[in-house]
């Protein structure tokens, strides 16, 4: 949306130099712009509804689209070595247990909607225990559990738009999320 300049925009003004300047008497300034008239009902659209307010997070979610994949990985997760190298990496391993997947997971799921996950278990395939409470967040999305190394290879996928490593404690708590459509009604 464009809003009309004020008449005076793009003008200069003389503006008297301070004592001990550079010897001139003034100097040229812009004029600043007036601020464009914005209601505060068309503000009210624009308000963020989401419960995340990471910028980094946010600007990574809104460049990925349909069909592309989030990692929320656990503390031990080779980030470096075990994702597409041109994912967009935001770390939030302030401090061991300190972000948690759960908690991360839970803003990421607040931003975007998810069409399908995925977790890592361990090669005899048992299931971790973060696995239940991650499958109790994601409600109707069934996480589709695979052991280690296929794990590490969708997370290389080039689709793979956004690694958040977190200072998650327990073990394969690794879980991808594949971006869904959002409802056109909404």
């Amino acid at each position: 949306m464009s809003y009309p300049l004020p008449a005076n925009a793009g003008s200069v003004e003389r503006v008297p130099q301070p004592r001990g300047g550079t010897g001139a008497d003034e100097r040229l300034r812009p004029r600043r712009r007036a601020a464009p008239h914005v209601s505060f009902a068309r503000l009210e659209a624009r308000v963020l509804t989401t419960t995340l307010l990471h910028p980094h997070l946010l600007a990574a979610l809104a460049a990925a689209g349909h069909g592309s994949y989030v990692l929320i990985a656990d503390g031990n997760y080779p980030f470096s070595t075990r994702a597409n190298p041109g994912a967009e990496r935001v770390y939030l391993n302030l401090t061991p247990g300190v972000l948690d997947v759960p908690t991360v997971l839970a803003a990421v799921l607040s931003a975007v909607p998810v069409e399908a996950a995925f977790g890592m278990v361990p090669d005899d395939g048992s299931t971790p225990p973060i696995q239940a409470d991650l499958q109790a967040m994601l409600g109707d999305v069934t996480i589709e559990t695979m052991s280690r190394y296929p794990f590490y290879d969708l997370a290389r996928d080039p689709d793979t738009a956004l690694v958040i490593a977190t200072a998650e404690r327990r073990i394969f708590a690794n879980v991808m999320l594949r971006i869904g459509v959002r409802d056109p009604s909404s």
